[in-house]
């Protein structure tokens, strides 16, 4: 049986050592794991961090130059003004005076390659350094371009190689003056420079590098600048060939994508990291990717660490690992063997001790026992009794006699101490008496009325002869005091614990040795994003980034240390899905049982700092949009000093030479000429609350200002404290307003003078005609056809000044078609050189001259009018210069004169003559306005070239300078037609037979108009209004050849008139005649049908040979 015992413990000692063993190995081995997942997992973290770092990084430099820098130059109103002048001049912008372009050039030439302004139709303006012309640009270069004009909207390219042989992108950005697209203001930024600043700075442990590409997978950047450009699979090769490896020819793309599968990740994730095998290296590494949206495509940027740098810390983890678990392997074996032999001997001791036992059992080992049992029992301040099978209390100390009486002997245990008739429940000495063992619980007994806890505990006292419990034993202990110690610590406890669990704060308290957590509220744990199991325990660098961590703890945790007590400080943390977020943490050492712990309050700002940064962010775009605002802007404070300006009132101060340096001063410090009424103004501002608006003229040096200044209360609580002054200048626009006044003026005159003229033809038609029959009557030998022929010499010069008047009349044109301006022009100056022979005529004619739809005859009169003007401007002799070329006017340009932005020819004729004297400069248009002397000019002259121009929908003006000659310049709407070749006119009277329909309100037109038909051999029927014209022609159709209807009648008009025969009879025959020229009713007529138009006052031969040409071609 003994024996039997042995083996039994020997073989739970061999099995529970071996229990160990394993344990211990496998202790080891999820040692060594964890380990190594935490050094691969820290690293990844902090690869990530530089990662997504890096990539904000870039994002934002490139957003902040789009979305600032370079909107904010798109909206400079002096490169729109640029881009205007440049429009109307035709060329290349000018190289004198202020050029923004080459200013914000040189401003950013350290961050940019090079700078380009396009106009609206993508033809290259300017660019730093010089392109010489758009074919400087590649396909894809001018691709970007046109998806700017077609979008109007911002665009960043894909990656393309520039002059330099350098991978670039280009930043385009539209630019708008009053909402209206005039061009693109583009800038490139070599890839190379972006590296410089977010790549190159990267370390990546001791030998990883960064490097990117892009997603054409062509590489962006790399350590060697050899292999930029190239694609990544040719990348591959070269490696390859460099370790003197093969490399298979079929190896394509797809193959590299599936042996290197980051790859893969790469082009369909955001971000990632991992172990794979480098593709350039073919050797193990951690690899850490990111996609950085540029544009509308993405760059890859790649983070490579060798593994082999992680894998020294992890090896000498395994190998120390090892070595320790091997030393407990050995001591616990070295433990086992000791234990067996000595589990051996203690069971002989046993033996011997059972044998002795029974030796000593004797009578006078017996008393002495008793007497000191008796002693020790007495001494104890404790309740102890002695129960038998039947709770009968049969022996007690002394003080349970004193609390509970001298008479407890006999008596029920329970009913002594709970005053109860049955036994307790439950009851330990019952138990006791059951199985043999000792058996404790707490209870509370009613003592002289107070309620007292006690500690109870039964322990068998003696056995009978069989071993079971004969006696038992009872202890009390009085733990009233104590319990209510625990109940108040308890309390406190959980008063500290409420309190440090509801804490609107993350607390972590950690020991301030070592480092570790041993504590935190679930507030901490919220805010790093992790259960509180798995952050107590761990090293407090768990919730701080790998780049925070300096030696063995977190930075601000070493500075808490040695700072000591109280010291707020701002930090970063890191949550378990590895997002960063800035916390203050208070902190302060606590002694706990003798050991220091560093107890830090967390609290989080992130949201704080994000509003600071947007908050500052804020401020400065408000500030860049204040700087690109065109009015000059600026604001006072009570005292009227100077306490925030934008750019524009800075540029202004410069230009004018004024001082640049305005804050803390007054403007009338910084304006000299400014009235003392300025000051008057600004105080009833701050008076009234009330914003004031004014407009001043100032003269600075040899230049006129007319400015509108408008002064804006700004309050606090309720207080003026400050005000806003928006000066705009209203130069340009009250200069515009003063042309359109003109403008109205002439239209005004040019309608009244259309009327007279209108009339004025028919008084001569009636003249003409009849002298054109008399004349039909006699011959050359008649005494009195030297007199006709002058009064038809008289009529026809009548005629010149009708068209004069109507040249300037609103909407005077005679016959419109596709002209060719440069042969035009040809044929007058040959005209005009030979009756001006003092005059030098220098030509100057544009290629591929658009085509124009005109009236040659007036735009004939119209360069007659000006070649005359400059002759007499030159009464010495002199040069007239004459130009066309082809332009396109913008909105912009164009506003003044309230005609359509697009294509224009332009004519340009400068003389050297004595100047226009710019006092007289506004009225030269006007009607009968001359500087001649009386009888040497009309005054009709340029004003009805201004007509001819304006009704052609042009624009004509001068630029002159007293005794520096003048330029007249002319713009005419290009025209998308062909140029159709005239046809020579016969000069013979063509004579005809048929039935003509005359039509005309006015009787005088009517008789000489039947006269002059019937002569020509046809038949004429007559009709004084439009209605009594289709009763006549309804009851007479089959025998009208043709009708012959006036434009202008009361009632029913020609249009209508014509639009009823029409409805008679489709194929209706009609010649219009009117007083006035061709205007849009008769022009429409035209288009809708009808056959030609003549103009009063004609005489029988332009009438003959008209209708001929009808009714011969209907005929045809």
């Amino acid at each position: 049986m003994k024996a039997k015992k042995i083996f039994t413990r020997t073989t739970a000692s061999i099995i529970a050592s071996a229990a160990v063993i394993i344990a211990i190995i496998y202790v080891a081995h999820l040692s060594h794991e964890n380990f190594r997942e935490t050094v691969v997992s820290q690293m990844e973290q902090q690869l990530r961090a530089t990662n997504e770092a890096t990539a904000r990084g870039m994002q934002e430099y490139v957003a902040e130059h789009i979305e600032i820098i370079l909107k904010a130059f798109a909206r400079d109103p002096y490169l729109q003004q640029r881009i205007i002048e440049q429009a109307c001049r035709g060329g290349q912008m000018p190289e004198n005076g202020y050029c923004p372009i080459e200013n914000f050039y040189k401003i950013h030439q350290s961050e940019i390659y090079g700078l380009a302004v396009f106009d609206a139709r993508g033809v290259l303006l300017q660019s730093h350094p010089a392109l010489g012309n758009e074919q400087g640009l590649t396909a894809g270069e001018r691709s970007d371009i046109a998806f700017v004009i077609n979008s109007h909207r911002s665009h960043i390219s894909e990656t393309f190689v520039n002059e330099r042989a350098k991978l670039s992108i280009s930043v385009s950005e539209p630019i708008f003056a009053h909402k209206e697209f005039i061009g693109i203001v583009r800038w490139v930024i070599e890839v190379e420079t972006l590296a410089r600043r977010f790549i190159s700075p990267i370390k990546v442990g001791q030998s990883g590098f960064a490097w990117m590409f892009d997603d054409k997978q062509t590489i962006l950047s790399y350590p060697r600048r050899e292999f930029i450009g190239i694609a990544v699979l040719d990348l591959i090769k070269k490696m390859h060939v460099e370790r003197g490896e093969t490399f298979p020819e079929n190896r394509t793309e797809e193959h590299v994508r599936t042996e290197h599968d980051y790859l893969n990740r790469v082009a369909s994730e955001q971000e990632g990291t991992g172990i794979y095998t480098n593709c350039l290296t073919d050797e193990n590494d951690l690899i850490a990717f990111w996609r950085i949206p540029i544009g509308e495509t993405h760059w890859n940027l790649i983070l490579s660490l060798p593994y082999t740098e992680i894998a020294g810390p992890i090896n000498r983890h395994a190998r120390n690992t090892t070595l320790l678990t091997g030393m407990l392997v050995l001591v616990l074996g070295t433990g086992g063997l000791m234990l067996f032999r000595s589990q051996k001997r203690a069971a002989r001791l046993e033996i011997e001790a059972r044998y002795l036992q029974e030796i000593a059992d004797g009578a006078e080992a017996l008393r002495e026992s008793e007497q000191k049992l008796s002693g020790v029992i007495e001494s104890v301040p404790d309740y102890m009794c002695m129960v038998d099978k039947q709770f009968n209390i049969i022996w007690a100390n002394e003080n349970t006699e004193s609390v509970f009486g001298t008479d407890i002997l006999g008596r029920k245990c329970f009913t002594v101490y709970q005053d109860s008739s049955e036994v307790c429940a439950p009851c330990i000495v019952r138990k006791c008496f059951e199985d043999g063992r000792i058996h404790e619980f707490e209870t509370d007994i009613v003592i002289n009325g107070r309620q007292t806890n006690f500690w109870c505990i039964a322990n068998v006292a003696a056995r009978d002869e069989h071993g079971k419990p004969k006696m038992v034993v009872e202890l009390l202990r009085d733990i009233t005091h104590r319990k209510r110690a625990e109940s108040e610590i308890r309390a406190s406890e959980e008063r500290y614990r409420k309190l440090f669990e509801e804490a609107r704060d993350g607390i972590f308290l950690a020991e301030a040795e070592s480092g570790i957590i041993v504590d935190c509220n679930q507030e901490a744990a919220r805010l790093v994003g992790r259960e509180k199991s798995e952050l107590i325990g761990q090293h407090q660098t768990i919730v701080h980034p790998p780049e925070r961590v300096t030696g063995a703890f977190s930075a601000s945790f070493t500075a808490h240390i040695a700072e000591g007590e109280g010291s707020i400080l701002e930090e970063e943390v890191i949550t378990g899905s590895g997002d960063i977020k800035i916390v203050a943490i208070k902190a302060s050492l606590v002694n706990i049982g003798g050991r220091k712990y560093l107890q830090g309050m967390f609290r989080d700002i992130t949201e704080m700092k994000r509003a600071e940064e947007k908050l500052r962010e804020s401020e400065k775009n408000y500030r860049e949009i204040l700087d690109a605002m065109g009015d000059w802007i600026h604001v006072v404070d009570r005292d009227l000093k100077i306490v925030l300006f934008n750019g524009a009132f800075r540029r202004v101060n410069r230009e004018l030479g004024l001082d640049e340096e305005v804050i803390g001063r007054t403007p009338m410090e910084i304006f000299p000429f400014l009235p003392a009424k300025v000051v008057d103004e600004y105080r009833w501002v701050f008076d009234t609350n009330k914003v004031l608006v004014t407009q001043e003229t100032s003269r600075i040096g040899d230049r006129e200002f007319i400015t509108e200044s408008r002064k804006i209360p700004l309050l606090e609580e309720g207080r003026v404290v400050r005000v806003i002054s928006v000066i705009r200048d209203m130069t340009e626009q009250k200069r515009f307003e003063v042309q359109f006044y003109q403008a109205q003026k002439m239209e005004s005159i040019g309608t009244l003078a259309g009327g007279v003229a209108h009339d004025f033809n028919n008084l001569l038609m009636g003249i003409q005609g009849r002298n054109s029959l008399m004349l039909m009557d006699i011959d050359s030998s008649h005494p009195y056809y030297g007199h006709l022929k002058e009064i038809e010499s008289i009529v026809w010069r009548a005629a010149e000044l009708t068209k004069q008047l109507l040249g300037f009349a609103r909407g005077g044109k005679y016959e419109v078609k596709p002209l060719n301006l440069n042969q035009i022009i040809k044929v007058q100056n040959h005209l005009f050189g030979r009756t001006k022979k003092e005059i030098t005529i220098h030509e100057n004619y544009a290629e591929d001259l658009w085509p124009v739809e005109a009236d040659q005859g007036q735009l004939e009169q119209v360069i007659l009018n000006l070649y005359i003007n400059a002759w007499q401007a030159m009464p010495n002799g002199g040069d007239l210069f004459v130009q066309t070329e082809n332009v396109t006017l913008d909105e912009n340009y164009l506003r003044p004169y309230a005609v359509k932005p697009g294509n224009y020819v332009k004519i340009s004729v400068t003389d050297t003559g004595v100047g226009i004297d710019a006092a007289i400069q506004p009225k030269i248009f006007d009607p009968f306005f001359t500087t001649k002397e009386m009888g040497r000019g009309t005054g009709l002259g340029l004003a009805s070239a201004y007509g001819i121009i304006k009704n052609h929908g042009g624009i004509i003006n001068v630029y002159s300078v007293k005794g520096q000659g003048a330029t007249f310049n002319i713009y005419l709407p290009a025209s998308e037609k062909d140029v159709i070749a005239e046809k020579k006119l016969s000069e013979e009277l063509l004579k005809g037979e048929g039935t003509v329909l005359l039509v005309d309100d006015e009787q005088l037109i009517i008789d000489v108009g039947t006269e002059i038909i019937k002569s020509l051999g046809y038949e004429v029927l007559t009709a004084r209004s439009g209605q009594e014209a289709l009763d006549v022609y309804a009851g007479n159709r089959g025998s009208i050849d043709i009708v012959l209807l006036d434009l202008v009648m009361p009632g029913m008009s020609g249009g209508e008139t014509f639009a009823a025969l029409k409805e008679i009879n489709p194929e209706v025959r009609v010649l219009l005649s009117s007083g006035y020229s061709i205007n849009g009713q008769a022009s429409s007529m035209l288009k809708r049908g009808c056959n030609g138009f003549i103009q009063k006052p004609y005489n029988m031969k332009d009438l003959s040979q008209k209708i001929h040409e009808i009714l011969t071609r209907e005929k045809r």
